[in-house]
C-alpha cells in the first residue's frame, strides 16, 4: 500500500515532536525469554494478557506460528498456521505454558476463536477480565486482506482448568456497529462501581480512543452507556474521543489501567507497518476513567534491529498484574514483514516468496520492557502484584479507605505493619487475612485508625481485608 507524499511529511512531523528527557525504561530480557519457545506455540503478535484466578494469566495472540521452528538457524516459515491462539501461564512455573487450540480439528481450523457459520471472518484479540470461574474476552472480527472490521464479539471462557478450545463456552456478537472497535482495554473500577470498556475509531490514518461502561453487577451483553464528552448516553454513535489534545491519538491496540487514584493510558505511535516508524511508546494520565488524558510522556523508543534495519513494531500493551519492584511490565510486537507503507521508504522483507522462504523467529516474538512507575508519577508506590487480578467489587453502600498501607511488603520476616488512615474514629475495625485458597488464617479486631502489627503463619501470598462502618479495603501481603 502506498500513501501520498503528504503522509510522509505528516509522519516526520510526528517523529520530531514530543521529545523529552530519557525514560528510565529498560528491556526485560527474562520475560522476553519466556516467549522464545521452540515447540508448540512459536511466535505471534497482539500479546494481550488477562489475569486468571489461582496465580495464572491468559495471554491472547493474533496470527500464530505452531511447531515450525528450526533451531539450526532460529527460523520459521513465512506463513503462520492459525489466526489466533491463547496461552495460560502459571506464575509458579513462568516458563511453562498451556496452549489453547481447537484440538478437534486440523490445519487452520485449529484456530480456537472462530465463527464456523462464517469462515470469511477471522478474529484478533481485544482485552478482557475474569469474574469468578468465567473469563470474558473481547474478540474483533475482520474480513479480507484489507482487514475491514466486521464486528465486536465476546467470548465466555471457563477459566478453572482451560486446556483447549472447549473451555470457550460461548462466542456472541455484540450489538455494536462495525467499523468501531470495542474492548481494546477493559478496566474494572470498584471505586466507581463500573467496568469501563475502551474502544477506538479510525480518523483518517490515526485512531481516537472511545469509552463505554457497564455496572459491575450488570450484564456485559446488556445495554452499555457511552461517554459523549460531557456525560453518559445510550447511543454508541455519540461516543467522543478521550484525549485532551486533538494532536494525541492511540494505535489500534492500547491499555488503560488504574494505579492508586490515577488512570494511565499506554499506547504506541502508529508505524504504518513500515521499518523505522512508530517506535515510540507513550503514556498519558487522567484523574477519571473518561479522561481527558493529558501529560503525554515518552516511555520508550524501540531499537530492535535485524541486519542493520529497524523491525516493524506495533501493539505496545501494559500488563499491570506483573508489577515488580514498582516497575510496570510493557510488551510490544515486532515483525520482519514490512509493507513499505510510507512513500519513499524502502524496507527489507524476509519473505520475498512466502511459500518458500523462512524468517527469523525472533522477528515475530513479543518483546518486554520494564518502566519504573515513579517516571509516570513520583507518588506511585505499588506493591508487587501477583495473580489473580485486583479483587473486584465493594458491597453497595461502602467506600474504600483513602489510606491502607502494608509495610514492608514484601515482608522482611513474617510480620508487617498495617496503617489505616481514615476509619471511623474510635469505631470498630476488623482485619481478616486469607490465603490463596480462601482460607481464613488470621483475624484481628481493633478500634479506629492507626497502625497495627500482623504476624503471618508462613511464607506465601495473602489477601488482607479490612472493614469498618461504611468502609472496606483490600491489600495483598507477600511473605517471601
Amino acid at each position: 500500500m502506498k500513501y501520498p507524499c503528504c503522509l510522509l511529511l505528516y509522519v516526520l512531523l510526528l517523529v520530531s515532536t514530543d521529545l523529552q528527557a530519557q525514560s528510565p525504561a529498560y528491556k526485560d530480557e527474562a520475560f522476553t525469554q519466556y516467549f522464545r519457545q521452540v515447540e508448540g506455540w512459536i511466535a505471534s503478535d497482539a500479546t494481550i494478557s488477562v489475569p486468571l484466578p489461582n496465580n495464572r494469566s491468559l495471554w491472547l495472540f493474533g496470527d500464530t506460528h505452531l511447531d515450525d521452528y528450526r533451531a539450526s538457524d532460529n527460523s520459521m516459515p513465512c506463513l503462520f498456521q492459525v489466526n489466533n491462539s491463547m496461552l495460560v501461564q502459571d506464575m509458579e512455573q513462568p516458563t511453562d505454558f498451556t496452549l489453547i487450540l481447537d484440538r478437534t480439528r486440523i490445519g487452520k481450523q485449529r484456530t480456537p476463536v472462530k465463527d464456523l457459520s462464517n469462515e470469511s471472518l477471522y478474529f484478533w484479540p481485544g482485552h478482557g477480565y475474569s469474574q469468578g470461574d468465567t473469563t470474558y474476552v473481547f474478540w474483533l472480527a475482520y474480513t479480507g486482506f484489507e482487514m475491514a472490521h466486521a464486528g465486536t464479539y465476546l467470548a465466555k471462557m471457563d477459566n478453572r482448568d482451560p486446556r483447549d478450545a472447549s473451555a470457550i463456552k460461548e462466542l456472541v456478537r455484540l450489538p455494536l456497529p462495525a467499523g468501531v472497535e470495542w474492548g481494546n482495554a477493559v478496566l474494572t473500577d470498584t471505586d466507581t462501581g463500573y467496568r469501563y470498556l475502551y474502544g477506538q475509531v479510525k480518523d483518517w490514518i490515526i485512531h481516537r480512543p472511545l469509552l463505554a461502561r457497564v455496572p459491575l453487577d450488570g450484564d456485559i451483553t446488556g445495554p452499555w452507556e457511552f461517554f459523549d464528552g460531557t456525560g453518559w448516553v445510550a447511543d454508541a454513535a455519540a461516543a467522543q474521543q478521550l484525549m485532551a489534545s486533538e494532536d494525541d491519538y492511540v494505535s489500534p491496540s492500547f491499555s488503560v489501567f488504574k494505579l492508586q487514584d490515577k488512570y494511565f493510558m499506554i499506547s504506541q505511535d502508529i508505524g504504518f507497518l513500515t521499518c523505522g516508524y512508530g517506535r515510540e511508546i507513550y503514556a498519558w494520565e487522567s484523574s477519571s476513567p473518561e479522561g481527558p488524558f493529558t501529560n503525554k510522556k515518552l516511555v520508550y523508543t524501540i531499537e530492535d534491529q535485524y541486519r542493520g534495519e529497524y523491525w516493524v513494531t506495533y501493539n505496545a500493551t501494559a500488563h499491570p498484574q506483573f508489577i515488580r519492584n514498582n516497575e510496570l511490565l510493557i510488551s510490544y510486537n515486532v515483525n520482519g514483514l514490512a509493507n513499505n507503507g510510507v512513500q519513499g521508504v524502502s524496507c527489507q522483507n524476509e519473505c520475498q516468496d512466502a511459500f518458500r522462504d523462512r524468517r527469523n523467529a525472533d522477528g515475530y516474538r513479543p518483546k518486554f520492557i520494564r518502566l519504573p512507575l515513579t517516571y509516570l508519577d513520583p507518588a506511585l508506590q505499588i506493591p508487587d502484584r501477583y495473580f489473580p487480578a485486583e479483587p473486584t467489587g465493594l458491597l453497595q453502600g461502602y467506600t474504600s479507605f483513602e489510606k491502607l498501607e502494608v509495610y514492608p511488603n514484601p515482608a522482611a520476616g513474617r510480620q508487617v505493619q498495617v496503617t489505616i488512615g481514615d476509619a471511623q474514629p474510635g469505631g470498630p475495625l476488623q482485619l481478616r487475612v486469607y490465603d490463596l485458597q480462601g482460607r481464613l488464617v488470621l483475624e484481628q479486631q481493633q478500634q479506629g485508625t492507626g497502625t497495627t502489627s500482623l504476624r503471618l503463619p508462613a511464607s506465601g501470598l495473602y489477601l488482607l481485608q479490612v472493614r469498618s462502618p461504611g468502609k472496606r479495603g483490600v491489600a495483598r501481603i507477600l511473605i517471601p
